[in-house]
């Protein structure tokens, strides 16, 4: 996995995060919604983290790339939770 693709997950995840946020502004149900997203991709970025050994040999990535992937991880989930917490 190259840069060019750690980036491009990058904007995959806010742009994902950008809708999400713009689903639960438009409606009551999708706060909640986007919290329980964002709840799960914060378990799934502790459980990649206490896994790490392990997960960076499956996903075939260098331990550089693997907590790269993990911060671009994090990135997404502070900006979406922020704005669902904000439209909430």
């Amino acid at each position: 996995m190259t840069t060019a693709h750690l980036i491009a997950l990058l904007g995959a995840g806010c742009a994902a995060s950008s809708l999400i946020a713009w689903l639960a502004a438009i409606n009551p149900l999708g706060a909640a919604v986007g919290k329980a997203i964002y709840c799960g991709l914060f378990l799934c970025l502790i459980l990649g983290l206490l896994l790490d050994d392990v997960m960076h040999v499956v996903f075939k990535l260098t331990v550089e790339q693997y907590y790269g992937l993990l911060a671009f991880v994090f990135l997404a989930i502070l900006m979406g939770g922020g704005l669902v917490w904000l439209s909430a």
